[in-house]
This record gives C-alpha cells, structure tokens and sequence, in this order.
C-alpha cells in the first residue's frame, strides 16, 4: 500500500498513475543499505486496480527477523551497486510534458522494524527534490491579459540534471554540467499575475552568477 506526502509534485493529484515503477530495497536488521541486501531492487508496477505488482514472486528471508523496507521512485536498472548505498538521480532537460516532468520527481519511502505476516506493508513516500512555481508580475501599465496573450516563455539555466543520492546520509551531490531546464504547466492569470508553470529541480546551492 501506498501513500504520498509533501508538496504536490506528481501530476495527477499527488498520486501514482497507471504504469509507474518502484524499486524496493529489504534488509534484515542489522543490515545497512550498504550491506546484505535480501530483496535487491526489486521492480513494483502500479496496476489498474491502484495497487503494486512485483515481476516475480518475493518471500521474507527464512528466520525471525525484523526487516526494513525502503522503496524509491521512479525505478531505474541500475539501482545501488553493491557495498555503497548511493543511486545517481536525474531531471529531464524539458519537462514540458506530463511524462517528462513526472520522470523528474524522485521519492523515497521506509518503513522498519517489519515482522513477516500476510499483511500489507505500507509505504509513504517523500518527495526529495526542490520545485519551484514561476510568476511573472506586469510591469506598471502593463496589460495582464495581453501579457497571457503574448504567452511568455522561459527556460531555467546553470542547473545540474544529475546528482548523486546518499540514501544514508540524505544528502544530494549535484554532478556533470550544467543544463538548460524547460517548465512545465501552461500560464494563466491570477491576483493580477502569470502563474501556472512549474519546474523540479535538483537541490543546489543558488549563485546569481551562475544561475538565470
């Protein structure tokens, strides 16, 4: 079972859509990410009926355990290599459209201490990276509805589209060149403004220098 929280960055009511791919991660207790591993990377897709589907049948590891669940979205092959608990995140460079700009989230979910049973374990994922929501005001005398009209458009520039992600320590290392991001949404006028069009971005510190 699933939930999400935070602010709403998934496209369609701050909820998973048909199709979306998870990847899950279960460690026996002690066990970090960075060690044993007895599900690895196992790949959940959301199904018509709004719930998650496994490729291939899962079982809890034999024993009286306790378990840990962390889950991420959205689900890539390459997952975490072995001994590290680090997974390289990116953004899409146009996230005009719903799928590109939904691509571009990454959520995280845990939950710990899991005794084996029958029973859901439910998972409340956390959005991890930065959106920002885009208004542009009118000049004095300006007219707002001919500013819609006009139908500005704009671009993000000097951010980084990959990063990597420490899962231990919550922390994003931002990486490789800078790109030229486009929003998402369409513009429409409210309190006298442009609003309507939104990006997600990956954490980083803002340089007036380099960022415009």
């Amino acid at each position: 079972t699933s939930s999400i929280t935070d602010p709403q960055t998934r496209v369609k009511d701050n909820s998973f859509e048909t199709n979306d791919s998870i990847g899950l991660f279960v460690l026996t207790q002690p066990n970090k990410l960075s060690e044993e591993r007895c599900v690895n990377n196992a790949c959940f897709t959301y199904s018509l009926n709004s719930v998650f589907i496994s490729e291939k049948d899962l079982f809890y590891p034999d024993g009286n355990y306790k378990c840990d669940f962390i889950s991420y979205y959205p689900f890539q092959e390459t997952g975490i290599n072995q001994d590290q608990s680090i997974m390289q995140v990116q953004i899409h460079t146009d996230q005009s459209s719903v799928s590109k700009h939904s691509l571009s989230d990454f959520m995280i979910a845990t939950n710990s201490d899991i005794t084996p049973s029958q029973n859901m374990v439910s998972m409340e994922y956390k959005h991890k990276l930065c959106k920002l929501k885009i208004t542009i005001k009118p000049a004095p005398g300006e007219d707002i509805d001919e500013l819609l009209n006009d139908n500005p458009s704009l671009s993000l520039n000097g951010f980084h589209s990959d990063a990597s992600y420490d899962f231990l320590t919550d922390r994003f290392e931002p990486s490789g060149q800078t790109i030229s991001v486009t929003p998402h949404g369409e513009w429409k006028i409210e309190n006298n403004a442009l609003t309507g069009k939104e990006v997600i971005l990956i954490p980083e510190k803002i340089e007036s220098d380099n960022h415009y």
